[in-house]
């Protein structure tokens, strides 16, 4: 599905805009956690599990008729040329700390959402549902930054810049 969408976002967005449209798909991933979290435990709670395995079920079905119906390949912009002769992508030192970087970024982002509901139940005494509302927050608060770090990085024209501002905490 990334690979997917992201090659869409590519292809239908002027490189001055992809920032932003990044930033709104990418908004994918904390806003279905948050709905999750929000939704999920009331389901179970009320349900029981089958209820709300089978919501996810249903929703996955939905997302692919969705897609399957909507998502079209687009002309793209061929008046973009990648910058530079790339012999191969996995000989480029830049593409190696960008990933390095990355994958600090995502492992923090996994541990947190990951582990946050159980540690504010098991260790902190909240019910299910009011530490699925904490993750539900945190969701939302990934999703604003998502559009916002997009459309900043398309306003200053780097998309760099405000990841690695906002990574150090400046």
């Amino acid at each position: 599905v990334n690979a997917a969408t992201g090659r869409a976002v590519m292809s239908w967005f002027p490189s001055s805009e992809r920032g932003l449209a990044l930033g709104i798909r990418q908004t994918a991933v904390p806003v279905g956690g948050g709905l999750g979290a929000v939704v999920l435990p009331a389901l179970e709670s009320a349900f029981g599990l089958g209820a709300a395995f089978g919501s996810l079920a249903i929703a996955c079905g939905a997302a692919a008729v969705a897609a399957f119906t909507w998502l079209r390949e687009a002309p793209g912009f061929p008046d973009e040329a990648i910058s530079g002769h790339v012999a191969s992508p996995l000989r480029d030192r830049r593409l190696w700390q960008l990933a390095a970087g990355s994958t600090l970024l995502v492992s923090v982002q996994i541990a947190l959402t990951g582990f946050v509901v159980l540690y504010l139940h098991e260790e902190r005494g909240l019910s299910p549902g009011k530490a699925g509302l904490v993750l539900g927050a945190i969701n939302v608060c990934g999703a604003v930054l998502r559009i916002g770090l997009g459309r900043l990085s398309d306003r200053i024209g780097s998309r760099l810049r405000p990841l690695r501002r906002l990574s150090l905490g400046l």
